[in-house]
């Protein structure tokens, strides 16, 4: 059966923060091909697997992180990075920002 649109795109801004969420995982629950589902994701949203959950990845970071009620390390591990500086890094090239410097800036 064919996907109906958004299904994809859907499916991953539920389950994105499962632990044993990827690619493989997420087209083998679909029950689609990992090539379709990255076909169909990429015209739901212009955006590769990866690239799409980063960017829900770090849209749920700064939301922890404007709330002021988890330190950049909880919000690492509510991600599911295995430490704070790897997310740190990757929260830093996505937004120009540290964590804490973004922490910092939404007290203002």
């Amino acid at each position: 059966p064919l996907a109906r649109q958004g299904e994809i795109s859907a499916f991953v801004s539920r389950h994105f923060l499962e632990e044993d969420f990827s690619l493989e995982n997420a087209s083998r629950r679909l029950g689609y091909s990992r090539q379709y589902v990255t076909r169909l994701l990429r015209s739901e949203t212009g955006k590769s697997f990866s690239e799409f959950t980063a960017e829900l990845k770090i849209r749920h970071a700064k939301n922890l992180l404007a709330e002021k009620m988890s330190s950049p390390g909880e919000v690492a591990r509510a991600l599911g990075y295995a430490d704070e500086a790897s997310f740190s890094h990757m929260f830093r090239r996505h937004t120009g920002l540290s964590p804490s410097e973004f922490r910092r800036a939404c007290k203002k």
